[in-house]
C-alpha cells in the first residue's frame, strides 16, 4: 500500500467539502444556491393540528443546510429552484399498527438555464406510530420523523441523482 496516495485521498475527502468543491461534478458548476418555496398541498385533508406545509418545508431547508452543498436562499432568488407538492397524506392501519404515510412530487430546476435537473412524482415515506397512540403529540412526532426522512431522500435525489 502506498501511504502517499492514501494521505492525498484523505486530504481530498477533508478539504473538498470545506472548499465547496464537488468531487464527481454532479451539478452544473454555476449552481451554487437553491430556493425552496413553501411546500404545497394538493387538496388534502390533514388534521388541523398538523402544520404539514411548514414541517416539510423546514425539514427540507434544514437538510440542505446540513448537507452544505448549496446555499439556501429565500424566495426564488437561487440559481436553482425546488418545488414540492404533497399528493397524499394518510394514517393507515395495517397488521395491528398505525402508520403515517406521505406521498409527494418535486421538481428541481436550473433557474439560469431554465431546465429541469431532477424530478419525481412518486416519492413516498411512512412512519409507524407508537403502539396504540394516534394522539396529537404522536402525530407531530411521526410527522417530524417522516419529514426528515423524506427530506434526506429529496436532497440525495436532487444533488446526486440527475
Amino acid at each position: 500500500m502506498n501511504w502517499r496516495y492514501l494521505g492525498a485521498a484523505l486530504w481530498l475527502c477533508v478539504a473538498a467539502p470545506a472548499c465547496r468543491y464537488r468531487v464527481g461534478g454532479f451539478l452544473p458548476d454555476h449552481i451554487r444556491s437553491v430556493s425552496i418555496p413553501s411546500v404545497t398541498l394538493e387538496e388534502l385533508e390533514v388534521p388541523a393540528s398538523l402544520d404539514l406545509e411548514t414541517a416539510l418545508t423546514d425539514a427540507i431547508r434544514d437538510r440542505f443546510v446540513r448537507d452544505n452543498s448549496l446555499t439556501v436562499l429565500p424566495g426564488r432568488s437561487g440559481d436553482s429552484l425546488l418545488d414540492i407538492s404533497v399528493l397524499r397524506f394518510g394514517i393507515v392501519e395495517s397488521a395491528q399498527e398505525l402508520e403515517m404515510r406521505l406521498g409527494l412530487s418535486f421538481e428541481f430546476r436550473d433557474m439560469l438555464r431554465d431546465v429541469e435537473l431532477a424530478s419525481s412524482s412518486d416519492l413516498e415515506q411512512g412512519v409507524v406510530l407508537p403502539e396504540g397512540e394516534d394522539d396529537e403529540a404522536a402525530l407531530e412526532a411521526a410527522l417530524a420523523t417522516c419529514a426528515d426522512e423524506i427530506a434526506g431522500e429529496i436532497v440525495a435525489l436532487t444533488l446526486r441523482g440527475w
